[in-house]
């Protein structure tokens, strides 16, 4: 309940938790969703993410997800996605790239958790029960690996399937995506030079690599659907303004040494619908939120300013002022 306390404070209305079987084999944290909800105590839209394992039994554990979507469905709450980590990260040379790490002696490329069988099975499976279909990946290597197996499984638009952080990316993947349908699950609170992290970074992959880490723009200028999301607790606080501000920055304000491929920044107005109606489409919810529109449920934001008017260094200056979800208003802030 502090979380969603927290979320409403910052303007969130609805949130994916990627691993709601945290616990392998246990429903608790759906159980608790479910019970929240049915005591109308849960006020954010909550959607979860069903982790599989290779290890395991996948297309069992695909399922199982279905049989929990209909057991903890609710008004708030739904266990809409499956969740895969396919890769690791580059901090641990644990991501999987195309070409070895630049550190490498032994061709060494990274590491991924799915074999292309096995992955392609889980992805048919899942469009075959229309649940959808949320990928970890952080290196050009899975990024192309998930865009194979997704081609194997005869992905289409209509599956709604999601890649995240995409840090690494090879730009001709970025035209397989738009092609497939497939949602970029942008993490904008990445989007700038940090000393330690740049350096780390760079020692493992290369400047060239590193300096072309986390494109965006070049998403949009090929017709992928963007949406924003924060990898909340592993990093900071999530909110949405600095997502917003990161991604039309690509450094911190008043910090031009921060600065990370600035080709790739977008605009506020770009990153307002990734952050509405756009995060809606991902959870195939663009019918009835996302947007202010006769006969979609009132989920509304209130800011004191308007972002759009603004000098991006001021983004962040803006105050949530209400916010309002289906039709109630859950947040107030105390003048």
């Amino acid at each position: 309940m502090a979380y969603q306390k927290l979320f409403l404070e910052l303007g969130i209305t609805a949130t994916f938790d990627p691993m709601v079987n945290y616990d392998y084999g246990s429903e608790n944290v759906m159980e608790a969703y479910h019970q929240l909800d049915a005591e109308n105590k849960l006020k954010l839209r909550v959607h979860g993410g069903y982790q599989v394992f290779v290890d395991k039994n996948p297309l069992a554990d695909v399922e199982n997800a279905i049989k929990c979507r209909e057991k903890f469905k609710g008004d708030r709450f739904a266990v809409d996605n499956i969740k895969i980590l396919l890769d690791g990260v580059i901090e641990s040379r644990t991501a999987y790239l195309i070409e070895p790490y630049s550190d490498s002696n032994d061709g060494y490329r990274g590491m991924l958790r799915f074999d292309l069988e096995t992955l392609s099975a889980t992805i048919k499976k899942s469009n075959e029960m229309d649940i959808l279909m949320h990928i970890h990946t952080i290196g050009d290597g899975a990024i192309n690996f998930a865009l194979n197996a997704m081609e194997k499984a005869h992905t289409k638009p209509e599956n709604r399937a999601a890649l995240t952080h995409l840090q690494i990316v090879k730009p001709s993947d970025i035209e397989r995506m738009a092609k497939l349908g497939v949602v970029a699950v942008a993490n904008p609170y990445w989007f700038l030079k940090e000393d330690a992290t740049y350096t780390m970074t760079a020692s493992f992959v290369g400047e060239e690599r590193a300096a072309k880490q986390y494109p965006l723009k070049s998403f949009f200028d090929k017709g992928v659907v963007v949406t924003q999301a924060s990898d909340y607790p592993v990093t900071q606080i999530p909110n949405p303004l600095e997502s917003i501000q990161f991604a039309v920055l690509r450094q911190i304000p008043g910090e031009p040494e921060t600065l990370l491929y600035p080709s790739e920044r977008v605009t506020v107005e770009q990153m307002i619908k990734a952050a509405t109606l756009n995060g809606a489409y991902q959870f195939k919810c663009e019918n009835m939120l996302g947007s202010i529109t006769v006969g979609k449920k009132a989920d509304i934001v209130v800011l004191d300013s308007d972002i759009t008017a603004c000098e991006p260094e001021k983004i962040t200056d803006a105050k949530v002022l209400r916010t309002m979800i289906g039709g109630e208003w859950v947040y107030t802030r105390k003048i």
